[in-house]
């Protein structure tokens, strides 16, 4: 299952490059994602059509990234400019992955819990890492836990980003 590979990609990046913006860090995930995303469009059959919704976030974070490399010209930094433009080309693919490799309702809902065990499962080890490793104090700076990405709103984003999904599992009525 594709969904699967993508998530395991996210959840890699986020444990073991600690979440770092440094493209050397992150752009072998991107470029697997980009590889597994194409591999999907050329040779599944059936791709949906994604929402028109979809198509416009695809659409601005695409021209996004385009304008950051255009940027490339003028900024003082060229390499940061390249860089950037390259993140938020990421985060295109990204959008536009899920509603063009899950087909039906089934693979969404298991898109889904893996999502949220996913998260889970990294809730659970960050946990194991401070209660039985040598050292726990080191994962923390300024009282705020840094671990496992080392910048602290991103580590809040990823705790919260199982939040919804999980809500939405545990609220369904038909005992899935």
């Amino acid at each position: 299952m594709p969904i699967a590979v993508v998530l395991a990609l996210v959840l890699a990046l986020a444990w073991r490059e600690r979440g770092s913006i440094v493209a050397a860090d992150w752009l072998p995930y991107a470029i697997l994602l980009g590889c597994l995303l194409s591999t999907v469009v050329l040779f599944a059959e059936g791709i949906p059509r994604p929402s028109r919704l979809t198509l416009a976030a695809f659409t601005g974070l695409s021209a996004l990234a385009a304008w950051t490399a255009l940027s490339l010209i003028w900024s003082p930094v060229p390499s940061l400019a390249r860089d950037e433009a390259l993140l938020i080309a990421l985060y295109a693919l990204t959008v536009i992955t899920p509603p063009l490799i899950l087909r039906s309702d089934g693979e969404r809902l298991l898109a889904l819990a893996a999502v949220v065990l996913g998260l889970g499962a990294v809730a659970v080890a960050t946990g194991a890492v401070l209660v039985l490793g040598e050292s726990p104090q080191d994962h923390f700076r300024g009282g705020r836990l840094y671990f496992p990405i080392t910048y602290v709103n991103a580590e809040a984003a990823l705790a919260l980003v199982g939040v919804w999904p999980a809500l939405a599992l545990a609220a369904r009525r038909d005992g899935v």
